[in-house]
């Protein structure tokens, strides 16, 4: 995945058309006919309608995706059935910032987990501080990251 990108691998059962479809985030789940048009007003991206073995895996890239915006994911086959909502985002956290481990003096690890490989940086304030606005976690002079 990239900024404005996403790949998802579906694997069919029988051989048949599948199509996926990126739709807003929220909206009101479509049924298998409205994932294979690939048309809507909440449709934000469509794989073409494809031809699949059985059991083999596609991968299907969408392109031209929103940066910072998630999206609801549903895939359909040309028989009917359509997959459950499959939630993703272009980029951003799967998990939010923990401290881990014994802090020690001055210092503790932070762990995260990010959707896509991105640059963060993550700030820290003391207790009853007003939080830093986002921005400001790209403007702290001096600023240290350490490990990947």
């Amino acid at each position: 995945a990239t900024k404005d990108s996403y790949v998802v691998s579906v694997t069919p059962r029988i051989a048949e058309q599948v199509r996926c479809a990126a739709f807003t985030d929220g909206s009101l789940a479509p049924d298998a006919a409205a994932v294979m048009a690939g048309t809507g007003a909440a449709v934000q991206g469509a794989s073409p309608a494809t031809e699949i073995v059985a059991g083999a895996p596609l991968d299907i890239t969408f392109s031209g995706l929103t940066a910072n915006t998630e999206y609801d994911l549903y895939c359909a086959t040309a028989g009917g059935v359509r997959t459950r909502k499959f939630d993703f985002a272009t980029s951003g956290f799967l998990r939010q910032p923990a401290a881990h481990g014994t802090a020690t003096g001055d210092k503790f690890a932070v762990s995260v987990i990010t959707r896509i490989d991105e640059h963060i940086r993550c700030i820290v304030s003391a207790a009853g501080s007003v939080p830093a606005d986002f921005s400001a976690a790209w403007d702290v002079a001096g600023a240290v990251s350490e490990g990947a």
